[in-house]
């Protein structure tokens, strides 16, 4: 009797890891049929058929996993965060401040076809939001700004909002202008900015 459990057990897991892998399988082909699209369009022209046939995913398995093509956009989003977070440490020195950040920067470098599409798709409240996400789940900008602990709640907002949507313009603004900055040179200017003034050179 144990065997023939085992058995089935093995035989359910096997099943719902092909279920998984045909999950994988139908979102990427449809985010990569997004991307496609919205190379050429914005995303206010893209309906569930448009998308469907683009990413050849018939309407059924769509809506198995996404209500309409911005809920694609948002899992695109979370790829990025997800991404960004995987083997990330907190930092504990100024070094591994800017290692982090560097990593941070070379990442939507290496993939600023994809940040233009988002930046042009969204709203730039939406984008800084995902920024603040992948901020604190990991290191928050705050703490390296010097008697922050010392602030009331407003003042701490306040300093929030600065902090996130200046990083975030910053960053938009190098990768939608082609400013000749390295990633490097872009996260040393971030943490130089944060330091209130300090030089980014260590």
């Amino acid at each position: 009797m144990k065997t023939v459990a085992f058995r089935r057990k093995v035989g359910v897991e096997k099943m719902e890891q092909r279920e998984n892998q045909r999950v994988l399988v139908s979102k990427r082909l449809l985010k990569e049929g997004l991307l496609r699209l919205l190379r050429v369009g914005d995303l206010e022209t893209v309906n569930v058929s448009v998308l469907c046939r683009e990413s050849g995913i018939n309407r059924a398995t769509f809506y198995r996993h996404y209500t309409c093509p911005r809920d694609v956009l948002v899992d695109l989003e979370m790829d990025i965060v997800r991404e960004l977070e995987r083997g990330q440490k907190v930092p504990t020195n100024p070094e591994e401040v800017i290692r982090y950040l560097e990593n941070v920067c070379t990442y939507l470098y290496d993939h600023k076809e994809l940040l233009r599409i988002l930046i042009r798709c969204n709203t730039d409240e939406d984008l800084v939001g995902v920024l603040r996400e992948v901020n604190q789940k990991i290191w928050d900008l705050r703490r390296e700004v010097k008697g922050i602990e010392n602030l009331d709640q407003d003042s701490l907002r306040l300093v929030s909002t600065f902090l996130y949507s200046g990083a975030y313009y910053l960053i938009r603004q190098w990768l939608t202008e082609d400013i000749g900055k390295t990633p490097q040179e872009v996260a040393r200017l971030i943490y130089g900015i944060i330091k209130a003034g300090e030089s980014p050179d260590l």
